[in-house]
């Protein structure tokens, strides 16, 4: 199981107050994973600042590298409901992700890859890059509602995706989003 994808410093701020932590979609799925299976590794990109290296440790260091630039930040505030709205992103380190970072050797027939949230120009190469070494490993993408209202060509990335990925994974906000309506069952159609 490989996860590909942000590893950030996130600043939290919910109604019990403000907090300053690990973040990044890919880190998040990546441990709640190693809590299950020995087998997961972790791709991704951090700054000489990332001072979160203990939570690093889980995973095999080098497949997360470390660049001479600010690491990924989030400034995330979630209201009462517990809905995020992104304050502030940064992607620092997370732009040097691509398609190069994936272990290829890793992958098997029996493999998953999950990429998190990233660039939709950048998750469709390492898609295909994985789909060409590893035609059978499974592969589920997930997306962020910036990416989707970001233009009308990561919308139609992304579109093409949702249809070659074994897995897609978005909320109905994002759902709406893309599909550009309102109604949930045409987005479904």
């Amino acid at each position: 199981l490989m996860f590909v994808g942000h590893v950030s410093i996130d600043q939290v701020e919910n109604p019990k107050g403000v907090r300053v932590q690990p973040g990044g979609a890919a880190l998040y799925a990546a441990m709640a994973a190693k809590s299950l299976l020995k087998s997961v590794t972790l791709v991704s990109a951090v700054g000489k600042d990332y001072k979160f290296t203990d939570v690093l440790g889980f995973f095999d260091s080098k497949h997360v590298k470390a660049f001479n630039i600010p690491s990924s930040t989030f400034n995330i505030r979630y209201d009462q409901r517990g809905e995020a709205q992104y304050l502030k992103a940064a992607v620092g380190a997370g732009s040097k992700i691509g398609a190069s970072f994936v272990p290829t050797k890793l992958l098997a027939a029996n493999s998953i890859v999950h990429l998190s949230p990233m660039a939709p120009t950048k998750t469709v190469k390492i898609f295909e890059k994985i789909r060409k070494t590893s035609p059978k490993t499974k592969i589920s993408i997930n997306t962020w509602i910036n990416y989707i209202r970001q233009s009308r060509r990561n919308r139609a990335i992304l579109k093409d995706l949702a249809l070659k990925a074994d897995f897609f994974i978005l909320n109905d906000t994002e759902a709406k989003a893309l599909a550009q309506t309102d109604s949930i069952s045409t987005v479904l159609r």
